[in-house]
């Protein structure tokens, strides 16, 4: 997502980390590594994100040819 701001990013996964879909874990060292990855419950989703990316590809595609 090109257009989308580190700062909104941010806020987003903090949002999705409060909510419990999305974990978050930090390694020592410099410069410390940011890693997040989706929790069961965020797992539990993902099928229905695969099917609504590809929904939305299928769409614009459409969209583009017009």
């Amino acid at each position: 997502m090109p257009s989308l701001s580190a700062k909104v990013l941010t806020e987003r996964l903090e949002s999705l980390v409060a909510q419990g879909l999305v974990s978050c874990s930090r390694s020592p060292g410099f410069p410390v590594r940011t890693c997040y990855a989706l929790t069961p419950a965020g797992m539990v989703l993902r099928p229905l994100l695969v099917e609504l990316y590809r929904t939305g590809e299928a769409l614009l595609g459409e969209l583009t040819q017009d």
